[in-house]
């Protein structure tokens, strides 16, 4: 097995891995570092917040968030994207995104400043008002960032990337727990997300020497946007998946049953949103450097799917086992009522570890990802109407689970016709880490009713054992179908870091 090679047409060292897989390598270990460290910061200010304030506080704070999502997503210019699929040089594009990105904040953040009661009428919440009209203010200074910083990306530069995280994260932890201890109410949140935004610019300047000037080629702009408006089109979709049923459940439910379901949803989501954003961020600039290479782009979306679900699939199964204790003793008892939803979007956590869209986007199709939401979007319109109604949270969750399942047959259509693999034997690669998986929650559970009542240690014991037999199993499934060549995947992962 080689990374991201092949042997007529590359030269390979000692240890069999091309040059460009040992870049691709080590660009995934820092942005998985990166990622690690992100969520170890924003989970410890979450659980500290949690702790602190109500659901309702973070639902308030969480449909401000849902109105800047709205206008970031309807103003997506899809530029950085395109910036980094494009093989040719760059830099003459980048005046013009950075511009027109600044054009996007200015009317974001007074677009938001001055809908902000509009907002709050509509999900009956007051207090949305100065925490959207605050948060405004983060849209302005986010447009603001260093262009360069899409070189980082694009060149797989993921250890200035790591600082750049690092650096947000850190001073939204400390501005956060420091505003809850002595303010007690939304506006710590608030606080935490406007003092990551100013790092993250001041940061951004620090980190790359390139300095932007306000520049407009409309020429530049037209190309751009023609790889971008699919990007656009995409994102718009994907936020009537990925939040519709934050608005909707808002809206019929208010704000304190929205608090309970987004938390039910990033901490279900977390390993396969985390996971795959991590490898999404290396993928896509590596898949579009080997686009025109059809063996080399096969092997590195298999691995890449190989990882992704070799880590995501426990993590989600041990999440939906183990959620009534995990959130009784690590969020407290006012959270308990989303545990029910969270199971079921433990679920659509191991389906998100099934990403298409980094491939068909690097080989210029980002039409099909686009058409894939449109379908999805279409199935959850349908189905989160009566089944909220009739099960609250629980049906809104079903409803999105529901929809990812129906979208899937598609994705592996075009994946097959894209890489030239049968979707047989895609499938037969996933079932290796989801039958570890089963076994591993079928044996959990038994160990779970030998303990009366289960504490902190306790858990930090059934989720060892859980790992442990995982990995045992996954290792004994490997040695008996050697087509998963599992150590041959961590041997790769450890010669390219050397």
């Amino acid at each position: 097995m080689k990374f991201f090679g092949d042997s007529e047409t590359e030269k390979f060292d000692e240890a069999g891995i091309t040059p460009f897989g040992k870049r691709v390598v080590k660009s995934s270990i820092w942005a998985f570092s990166d990622r690690v460290i992100q969520q170890i910061l924003f989970f410890t200010r979450t659980l500290i917040l949690a702790r602190l304030l109500s659901p309702g506080d973070f639902g308030i704070f969480g449909i401000s968030l849902l109105a800047i999502t709205i206008l970031s997503t309807f103003s997506k210019s899809g530029f950085d994207l395109a910036l980094i699929q494009k093989k040719s040089d760059i830099r003459p594009y980048l005046d013009t995104a950075w511009t027109i990105n600044l054009i996007r904040g200015m009317f974001r953040a007074a677009a938001l400043f001055l809908s902000a009661p509009f907002i709050a009428d509509f999900f009956n919440s007051p207090g949305v008002v100065p925490v959207v009209r605050v948060l405004a203010l983060s849209e302005l200074v986010n447009s603001s960032q260093n262009v360069g910083m899409v070189y980082l990306q694009k060149e797989l530069e993921f250890g200035k990337r790591f600082v750049f995280s690092v650096t947000v994260g850190i001073a939204g932890l400390i501005v956060g727990v420091t505003a809850v201890y002595f303010l007690r109410d939304v506006r710590a949140l608030v606080y935490a997300s406007l003092a990551g935004s100013i790092a993250g610019l001041v940061t951004s300047y620090i980190i790359h020497p390139y300095r932007p000037s306000l520049n407009i080629d409309l020429g530049k702009a037209k190309e751009m946007f023609k790889f971008g408006k699919y990007i656009w089109g995409t994102s718009v979709l994907k936020f009537f998946i990925l939040h519709g049923d934050d608005a909707f459940l808002g809206k019929i439910l208010g704000p304190a049953a929205l608090g309970l379901y987004q938390m039910a949803y990033r901490i279900s989501n977390i390993a396969a949103t985390e996971i795959s954003n991590v490898l999404s961020d290396v993928a896509f600039p590596a898949y579009s450097k080997i686009q025109d290479q059809s063996h080399k782009l096969r092997i590195g979306y298999l691995k890449t799917i190989k990882i992704t679900t070799l880590f995501a699939f426990p993590i989600a199964g041990g999440l939906l086992i183990l959620s009534p204790e995990f959130v009784r003793l690590v969020l407290g008892e006012q959270w308990i009522s989303m545990i029910p939803a969270m199971r079921i979007l433990c679920l659509l956590g191991m389906l998100k570890s099934i990403g298409f869209d980094d491939l068909f986007k690097s080989v210029g199709r980002p039409d099909i990802p686009t058409k894939i939401s449109l379908v999805r979007l279409m199935a959850m319109v349908v189905t989160i109407y009566p089944l909220t109604l009739r099960l609250g949270m629980q049906g809104t969750a079903l409803s999105v689970l529901i929809s990812s399942f129906f979208v899937i047959p598609i994705g592996l259509y075009h994946m097959s016709k894209t890489i030239n693999y049968k979707i047989r034997d895609f499938l037969k690669l996933l079932s290796f880490p989801f039958t570890a998986t089963a076994l591993m929650v079928f044996i959990v559970s038994l160990l779970k009713r030998t303990i009366s009542d289960i504490n902190i240690a306790s858990l930090a014991l059934l989720i060892t054992s859980g790992l442990v037999f995982y990995f045992a199993a996954i290792y004994l499934i490997n040695m008996i179908f050697r087509e998963y060549q599992l150590i041959s995947l961590i041997k790769e992962i450890k010669r390219g870091w050397r």
